[in-house]
């Protein structure tokens, strides 16, 4: 009895390896998937000529057959459909309780053994798959999204894609079942997301877009400030922000508010203009303010009296110098010493500072601007010069007498 057992296992393991025969059964696919309702075809090729067989499903017997006499389970007859000469087997009408591990042991004319695995997947298809957001609209560093991805089917599988590329789970974004969560929203979070539906019967996908609110911030105003700008010209401002949705500017000089728009301009500017401008931003999305002051400098763009003076001595000299008695007026005019700082100005005070008339030491630039022309020493100044208005008082009869009736220039 001892010897018989052994030859048993002998015969028992020679079997599940194949034997040195080289017996092999090999299944058309290892998983099998079928729409529910539809029949499943679990179809095996042996590599030799076949006597007989099993099927079994969850350790039931469901089939099994000796040349062409099959014994099938009661409550599988009405569905099952046997091929003898290759050992395949047809399901019909499968459903979701079909689902699982289907094994064949096909035997040889010899006795010789063995075996294959199929695992049957009886699916819904995919449909209807749709993508959804607890918040279409969130705003950077304040909110956190969750998207949903749900669909009709079975043993659905889903893939996101974020700009058409896998999103990879870190600390923010977490993956889970049919949602994505990402906390704490950044700007660079806004695009296109998809999420594909799959289950080996077919597949379906659905992509939204999210918009992300923030700003205003980073904001600028072009030309670099400070501004420098020439009497005369146009001057146009130009504001941005990075924000999202755009931004309502308005822009203000102190409390007076000039226009609304990202550009302001004045044409043309004027000396008054010089001053403080300011573009204030405002998100309606996040409810945040921002703003932003560009400095404007209005300059002349003529030229200032001294050097009109300048210019005026050098083309006195180039035509045929200065003589020495203009030299002299000259030295005498422009080295007079000037007032001291907070001090009026006199007329009447010699080139020592010392008072040469009656005029006493109250009369100063008020009162000397009052006299008459002939009396502050200015007889000759030409009515409507503006070079000579646009000098210095010092200067002014030095110019007066360079230009008097009969002078050689």
């Amino acid at each position: 009895m001892a010897g018989c057992r052994l030859t048993a296992l002998l015969v028992c393991l020679f079997v599940s390896t194949g034997g040195s025969q080289g017996f092999t059964v090999e299944p058309a696919q290892s998983d099998l998937y079928v729409r529910i309702g539809e029949d499943a075809e679990f179809t095996v090729r042996p590599s030799r000529a076949i006597s007989g067989g099993t099927w079994e499903f969850k350790s039931k017997k469901i089939v099994s057959w000796i040349g062409t006499a099959p014994l099938i389970l009661a409550e599988y007859r009405p569905r099952v459909n046997l091929n003898f000469t290759s050992g395949s087997l047809v399901l019909r009408s499968v459903n979701e309780s079909d689902n699982g591990k289907y094994t064949v042991t096909l035997t040889t004319g010899g006795g010789v053994q063995t075996s294959a695995t199929i695992t049957l997947h009886a699916l819904e298809l995919v449909g209807n798959v749709n993508l959804r957001s607890n918040n279409w609209y969130p705003v950077e560093h304040r909110d956190y999204v969750l998207l949903t991805c749900s669909s009709q089917g079975t043993q659905l599988k889903r893939e996101w894609l974020f700009s058409n590329q896998p999103i990879q789970q870190n600390g923010r974004i977490t993956i889970s079942g049919d949602t994505l969560l990402i906390y704490t929203v950044y700007r660079t979070d806004a695009g296109m997301y998809k999420c594909i539906v799959s289950n080996g019967l077919n597949n379906g996908s659905a992509e939204t877009y999210l918009v992300v609110f923030y700003g205003p911030d980073n904001m600028e105003i072009t030309p670099q400030i400070p501004v420098t700008i020439k009497n005369g010209k146009v001057l146009t401002l130009t504001c941005f922000a990075q924000s999202m949705p755009r931004p309502v500017y308005v822009w203000f000089n102190g409390a007076e508010r000039l226009s609304t728009g990202p550009e302001f301009t004045i044409s043309p500017v004027s000396m008054d203009h010089s001053g403080n401008y300011t573009c204030y931003v405002n998100n309606a999305g996040t409810g945040r303010k921002n703003s932003l002051t560009a400095q404007v400098i209005v300059i002349t763009s003529g030229l200032g009296a001294g050097a009109i003076a300048g210019i005026v001595i050098a083309v006195i000299v180039a035509v045929g110098g200065i003589g020495g008695g203009t030299a002299y007026l000259i030295r005498t005019k422009m080295n007079r010493p000037k007032a001291e700082p907070g001090t009026k100005y006199d007329a009447n005070r010699s080139p020592r500072g010392q008072t040469s008339s009656a005029t006493d030491a109250g009369n100063g630039l008020e009162n000397y601007e009052n006299l008459p022309g002939n009396k502050q020493g200015i007889t000759h100044a030409p009515e409507g010069d503006s070079t000579y208005m646009g000098l210095k008082l010092e200067d002014r009869s030095v110019y007066s007498d360079l230009h008097r009736p009969g002078k050689v220039m």
